[in-house]
């Protein structure tokens, strides 16, 4: 009788286990699905396999232009800058655009002419530049990422893998110039006004990036981030025909796994610090405001709490007084951060004077 009860409450999980394992389905010929926080993938298809990039290409561009250059910095354009092949952002020989105005042509209008702009003016050519890229490449360990220009044009050994590409876009989000530009819908500079290509800014809640691309050879290529209360995933498809489509069926699938968990309860006591000269031994510290960040059932074992303070405190002590800030922490990384006030008040305590020696003869024969 149990044997049978087990079979039927496996035939009835059966639905249930093959929709979760079919929950991702995508075009892409390589994907991936990439946890910066955790270092993980969530989803992955031919991660490993190279491929081409197309514009993709740009966000590596855009990384050596801001870790080598400011971003106010006026870039006059020659001739051999402009008239480049594929999408452009229209320069003109002779103008003078700052290289944030280059930066925003290449991220939001794909501008090859912008790339070259770039390459031209911190390196003097793409072939130098492409070197720079590449030793960019090495330092992030990407190890089956190669560059032969800036703006991503197909090229024999100009190639990537998706889990390359989401570890370059990962670190491309920290930057925050970088992540500043690509969550932008508009801009414009000049006469020029701008409207970015990546449509997830407008249809999926929460995505703030990155880069789209594509070329006959390398087919629709697309690098998406979003963030849903400070956590961040990023999306990588290469050649992937409904690329749009997989990417939010990627995001979704990734915010799925995360559960919104408290991790501190408002005015929970987190801490007790040593009071010095107080009436008290000892002082409580608390959390002013519930926080809740999104886990993985695995995760929720592991955030950890660091306390900003001192180690001691001296009274007296004001109930509500900042005491310091306390950082929660996963995978050795902070993920919430918050100040912490002292629960209770410590007055001074009171200190008997020391007596004269009359006084002591005196209390010692009870007068």
């Amino acid at each position: 009788m149990i044997r049978i009860k087990k079979i039927i409450v496996f035939a009835l999980l059966i639905p249930f286990i093959i929709a979760k394992a079919g929950a991702v389905n995508v075009s892409a010929h390589s994907a991936i699905l990439y946890d910066p926080l955790s270092e993980k993938a969530l989803y992955e298809k031919d991660a490993d396999t190279r491929r081409s990039m197309a514009s993709t290409t740009k966000i590596m561009t855009a990384v050596c232009a801001l870790e080598n250059c400011k971003p106010l910095q006026l870039i006059t354009i020659k001739k051999e800058y402009t008239g480049v092949e594929g999408s452009s952002m229209y320069l003109q020989p002779g103008e003078q655009i700052t290289l944030e105005g280059l930066l925003h042509g290449l991220l939001l209008l794909s501008g090859n002419d912008a790339a070259q702009a770039i390459a031209g003016y911190l390196s003097g050519s793409n072939s130098l530049f492409a070197k720079r890229m590449n030793e960019k490449a090495q330092e992030l360990n990407l190890t089956n990422t190669n560059f032969e220009n800036p703006s991503g044009l197909d090229g024999e050994n100009h190639y990537t893998t998706a889990r390359d590409l989401a570890r370059l876009a990962a670190y491309a989000m920290d930057l925050p110039e970088f992540r500043e530009i690509v969550q932008k819908k508009h801009y414009s500079t000049g006469t020029r006004s701008m409207k970015n290509h990546n449509r997830l800014l407008w249809e999926y809640s929460g995505a703030d990036g990155v880069k789209t691309g594509f070329t006959k050879k390398s087919g629709r290529c697309l690098v998406s981030s979003a963030e849903k209360n400070d956590r961040r995933l990023i999306a990588v498809t290469l050649n992937a025909p409904n690329d749009w489509s997989d990417h939010r069926t990627l995001l979704d699938y990734g915010f799925s796994s995360f559960t919104d968990t408290v991790i501190a309860k408002e005015h929970e006591p987190v801490l007790s610090v040593p009071v010095i000269s107080g009436i008290s031994e000892g002082v409580a510290v608390y959390c002013p405001e519930e926080i809740i960040y999104p886990l993985a059932d695995e995760e929720k074992e592991l955030v950890k709490r660091e306390f900003l303070g001192r180690k001691f405190v001296y009274a007296p002590i004001k109930a509500g007084m900042q005491y310091g800030t306390v950082r929660f922490t996963l995978y050795g990384k902070v993920i919430k951060e918050t100040p912490i006030y002292f629960l209770d008040s410590v007055p001074l305590k009171e200190v008997e004077k020391p007596r004269g020696l009359f006084e002591k003869i005196a209390k010692f024969f009870g007068f």
